[in-house]
């Protein structure tokens, strides 16, 4: 059986809070509940026409019955604002990991104690600034979070239109990176790897004139070339990694370890070239933990994690301290992603609609 909302209604009071429907609108012939977003069909007819505390209520009754509709990835019901406040608490309570990219070319931005962040806020995005990285995550009124049943990372996802980044196909000079996090590295110079996927770029960014000038001359080669040609220069040179989604930023001022070293233990960057073909772009399974161990070569680790300050009365699922294990089925995308048409993680949403645009894994 297939619904659609009731368009005949008028809210009776003006609510924030968006619709659970991830776009897979059939309802379960035995239980009444819809198969992608847990309603029952006249909870869904009626959504358009309820106030906050009616909505507010309906989504504190879906976690129980996802549960029973082996349900395992699901659409929280933060609103921009507790969204915000969410993000904030990550940085300002220093537990977990933010991470950025696709399979195969990925950024991480620890949040731990031992680290020294410097955060800053404004209407339009949060920044946050460590001596060995920067983040930026932007702002949207569409933007929305998703969370494993069991455990795992949460997921940010933008409407997959909000979410495509320009297409870049071979090494490509961008000039200077205006939109750096700090004023500082406005000045230097950006290249674009033009790994030609539709949701997150992998920039290398430099201060030095000499190796600018360098790189410039392989300008337009595939990915493949310029590790050939340019590998042993931007090795010695170890440059900014920066990777990018419409959401994200992620800047990464580590060494590049050596073949054979170890990633360093705060931010760092992972490039393998097998993993990040274009058809990659939009499956984010591969990048969701695994059981064993509980750092992987993408290392995602879990453990609880809490609803915005401002929205603690809201059922949500509450993650064990265990390493999550890979969502069979409900997610692939790269970043994680869910099924809801229309939207897309840095992972994707299947059958996709929202591109999923950043991941925070709880220490």
């Amino acid at each position: 059986m297939h619904i659609r909302p009731r368009r005949d209604t008028e809210p009776t009071q003006k609510s924030d809070r968006h619709s659970p429907c991830v776009g897979v609108c059939t309802l379960d012939p035995a239980m009444g509940w819809c198969l992608g977003c847990g309603r029952t069909g006249d909870e869904i007819a009626s959504w358009i026409g309820l106030d906050d505390a009616r909505r507010l209520a309906i989504w504190n009754e879906l976690p129980a019955r996802l549960d029973q509709l082996a349900v395992k990835a699901r659409l929280l019901p933060w609103t921009r604002d507790e969204l915000k406040s969410w993000i904030i608490s990550t940085l300002t309570d220093r537990n977990g990991t933010w991470v950025t990219g696709v399979p195969g070319a990925v950024a991480e931005f620890p949040v731990r104690p031992e680290r020294a962040i410097e955060i800053a806020v404004n209407d339009a995005a949060i920044e946050a600034q460590a001596t060995d990285a920067h983040l930026r995550l932007t702002l949207h009124d569409k933007l929305r979070g998703f969370a494993f049943a069991d455990a795992g990372p949460i997921v940010l996802a933008l409407p997959r239109n909000r979410a495509a980044l320009p297409h870049i196909h071979g090494f490509t000079p961008l000039g200077v990176d205006l939109d750096a996090v700090g004023s500082p590295h406005r000045t230097h110079e950006l290249f674009d790897l033009g790994l030609g996927l539709q949701c997150c770029r992998f920039m290398l960014r430099t201060s030095s004139a000499a190796f600018a000038d360098v790189m410039r001359r392989h300008e337009g080669k595939a990915l493949e070339l310029i590790l050939r040609d340019a590998g042993a220069a931007i090795l010695e040179e170890s440059p900014h990694r920066v990777v990018e989604s419409a959401l994200a930023r992620i800047e990464v001022f580590t060494r590049i370890p050596l073949p054979g070293e170890k990633s360093p233990e705060g931010a760092h960057t992972h490039l393998l070239p097998l993993l990040c073909q274009p058809r990659r772009d939009l499956n984010f399974a591969s990048m969701a933990p695994e059981p064993e161990p509980p750092r992987t070569a993408l290392p995602l680790s879990s453990q609880r994690r809490s609803a915005p300050r401002d929205q603690r009365s809201c059922s949500i699922p509450r993650p064990s301290a265990a390493t999550a294990s890979s969502p069979a089925g409900a997610f692939s995308g790269a970043m994680t992603s869910v099924p809801c048409p229309g939207l897309a993680l840095v992972a994707s949403i299947t059958p996709s609609a929202m591109q999923g645009q950043g991941a925070f894994s709880p220490v």
